[in-house]
């Protein structure tokens, strides 16, 4: 280096340090946010790593995806194991499994809704009638009539 870029030397130094804590800040962020996320997705019942491989043949070039699939059935029967199953036959389980994943995941959903406004409506219940009985009233049926 020379007398000038001697010089300029610290600032640099200075400057990629803090573009590479800042970039491994975020990643620190973004795996937190992962971690979260295959909670949540565990807590739904479903496996995280199962939607990542399908993410990853969704965003895959749908060339290399075919000629990856083909290398790997043409590796497997090389390695003596049974061909694979026929690609139509193959694309209809999965669908159906998608569909039933959907199915039980929605479901849940409204089974969860349901349960949420149950206890909305035993809390509602719950607050006239003290509600009442702070206000000497005795009965929550008259506030009932004035809320609704």
């Amino acid at each position: 280096m020379m007398g000038a870029d001697n010089a300029k030397a610290p600032d640099l130094i200075r400057r990629y340090l803090e573009r590479l804590e800042n970039i491994a800040k975020a990643r620190e962020a973004i795996n937190a946010d992962a971690r979260e996320l295959d909670a949540e997705i565990k807590a739904m019942g479903f496996d995280p790593k199962v939607l990542r491989a399908v993410l990853k043949r969704m965003l895959a070039d749908p060339q290399v995806l075919e000629e990856s699939e083909a290398l790997l059935a043409v590796y497997a029967a090389a390695a003596g194991q049974a061909p694979p199953p026929d690609a139509e036959t193959a694309a209809d389980r999965v669908s159906a499994l998608a569909a039933a994943a959907l199915d039980l995941h929605s479901r849940a959903q409204r089974e969860g809704a349901m349960l949420a406004l149950k206890k909305s409506r035993a809390w509602r219940e719950q607050a006239l009638a003290q509600a009442a009985a702070d206000a000497g009233a005795g009965s929550p049926d008259i506030l009932r009539r004035s809320v609704h």
